[in-house]
């Protein structure tokens, strides 16, 4: 059993270009090779949790092509995983994940 966990920067992320830059770098993949999950974090929240006040400096013109600000966020249209940040705990979306992603591996053998 393997698991390869494919994660991209905020760079390569704009480079990508929105759902349908991910979508084609998905296709990449064979079936069963690749595992979407979506950590979901609705914007109020995500604003919330801001300690350095980043998204008050993009509202304000500060920082350029900040996402869900002033450049548009596409969330995966079919997610194998979602999670909500805001009303699980950390430790529960951890949790939620591993017992996902083992039974995605398990139904892969």
């Amino acid at each position: 059993m393997s698991l390869n966990v494919f994660m991209i920067t905020k760079k390569e992320y704009i480079n990508i270009g929105g759902r349908a830059g991910r979508e084609a770098e998905t296709a990449r993949f064979e079936d069963g090779e690749f595992v979407e999950m979506f950590v979901n974090t609705p914007l109020d929240v995500a604003e919330q949790r801001d300690p350095k006040g980043l998204y008050n400096k993009a509202r304000g013109g500060g920082i350029p092509n900040f996402t869900d600000i002033n450049s548009p966020y596409e969330a995966p249209k079919n997610p194998d995983f979602e999670v909500d940040t805001s009303v699980l705990t950390s430790e529960h979306i951890a949790e939620q994940l591993v017992a996902n992603v083992i039974s995605e591996l398990e139904l892969q053998q």
